[in-house]
């Protein structure tokens, strides 16, 4: 279901249907989706998982890319597999977690009861607590996970199991 500001109805989404800046997206209990950007990067959404395009630019003359994703609820897997100008961003905005890449990156981001759970599949990144007075902030290498909890600065990264990863991936899967 896509919700556009000001439209005041869903449209039903189908494959292939274009999203702008604003935009909510959302999958129902029962179905996932995949959504691709200009860029090339896409996002991979769980059930019951909803987004808000925040930001978007890409310049294919710079090669560059701002981009801002808010994670509204439930699980999604971010996959920025383009390496792109310098002064590239790529941000993730998730409960109080604020979680940026410049360059590549493969995460999933799960929100629930006031707090946002980081998995790293591959490159690393950075994560904090996007208020302003809450201090501190951590890298988060392949095949580590941090949450970030309201109020608090992230947690150290600990190292996943196979089995998480393969637990965190089973739902994000597209066919």
């Amino acid at each position: 279901m896509l919700k556009r500001p000001g439209a005041g109805n869903h449209l039903a989404v189908r494959e292939g249907t274009a999203f702008k800046v604003g935009d909510v997206i959302e999958t129902g209990g029962a179905s996932a989706a995949q959504l691709t950007l200009a860029d090339d990067s896409f996002m991979n959404m769980g059930p019951g998982s909803a987004v808000r395009v925040s930001q978007f630019s890409f310049d294919p003359v710079t090669d560059r890319r701002t981009t801002i994703i808010r994670l509204i609820e439930g699980k999604t897997r971010f996959i920025v597999y383009k390496l792109r100008s310098p002064g590239s961003s790529f941000r993730v905005e998730a409960g109080n977690a604020l979680v940026t890449t410049g360059g590549l990156a493969d995460f999933l981001v799960l929100t629930s009861l006031g707090q946002a759970e980081l998995i790293v599949l591959d490159r690393g990144l950075k994560v904090k607590n996007s208020l302003p007075y809450v201090v501190g902030e951590v890298r988060v290498e392949v095949n580590q996970r941090t949450i970030v909890q309201e109020k608090s600065p992230p947690m150290v990264p600990v190292i996943i199991t196979p089995q998480e990863r393969k637990n965190w991936l089973k739902d994000l899967k597209q066919n």
